[in-house]
């Protein structure tokens, strides 16, 4: 096999699909291949981390560098039990979004979607572990 198609899949086969949870499949939209923009948006943060992390290793050393790579992944290991609402307000402090004001912070929200949270916690859990 090469090693483009080892990497191609349809999502077909990934297991049962939950139609009462997930909706109706759109196999069409699994197929296609995300736009080059979604791409570098979604890498943009990685990016822009690592510059920040480059310019305080330039300006105060490794050890600052280091220090703050290791808050960062401390702080991202955080996680609430499934049907609690999670916020991670030390990883944005660390990341120093806690004093940006975008999109997400207001709009979309749970408790203003059509359709709300799990309520079943067992069923949260499941999904967040990945059982399901």
């Amino acid at each position: 096999m090469s090693e483009q198609s080892q990497h191609f899949s349809l999502g077909i086969g990934n297991g049962p699909h939950d139609l009462l949870r997930n909706g109706v499949r759109n196999l069409e939209g699994e197929a296609k291949a995300p736009h080059p923009v979604a791409a570098l948006q979604r890498n943009a943060d990685d990016a822009e981390w690592a510059q920040k992390v480059d310019m305080v290793r330039r300006t105060y050393g490794s050890h600052l560098a280091m220090r703050i790579s290791a808050e960062k992944v401390a702080c991202g290991r955080h996680q609430r039990q499934a049907g609690l609402e999670a916020t991670n307000v030390n990883l944005q402090t660390v990341l120093g979004n806690d004093t940006k004001l975008e999109f997400s912070d207001f709009l979309n929200l749970p408790a203003n979607r059509p359709v709300g949270p799990v309520a079943d916690l067992h069923s949260a859990t499941e999904l967040q572990m990945g059982l399901i």
